[in-house]
């Protein structure tokens, strides 16, 4: 990753049924992505994938039977890419 992007994890809300408490939310903040098209998306999810398989795995060894990691690309002020709104930018990652 670049030194300008960020991330955020938040979990699964408070009081969730089991079931939704095994998906939490990952968000990439990217300073930019060019050209913005479906492929540029896809390549930055598979880019992450083994950092976000280590997350999935240490869920695992948690206890948590079905983790899902949302995986959310946005720009750096967590707001969609302007071009991007008939992309898919986010995606159910499961392990």
């Amino acid at each position: 990753m670049e030194k300008k992007t960020s991330y955020e994890m938040t979990g699964a809300p408070l009081g969730a049924k089991p079931k939704q408490a095994t998906e939490y939310n990952f968000m990439l903040k990217l300073e930019q992505v060019s050209p913005i098209n479906q492929q540029s998306f896809d390549e930055i999810k598979s880019d992450i994938t083994p950092y976000t398989d280590k997350i999935l795995n240490e869920m695992k060894k948690v206890g948590i039977k079905y983790p899902t990691l949302k995986l959310t690309i946005r720009d750096k002020d967590a707001v969609p890419f302007k071009g991007s709104e008939n992309l898919i930018t986010t995606y159910s990652l499961k392990k």
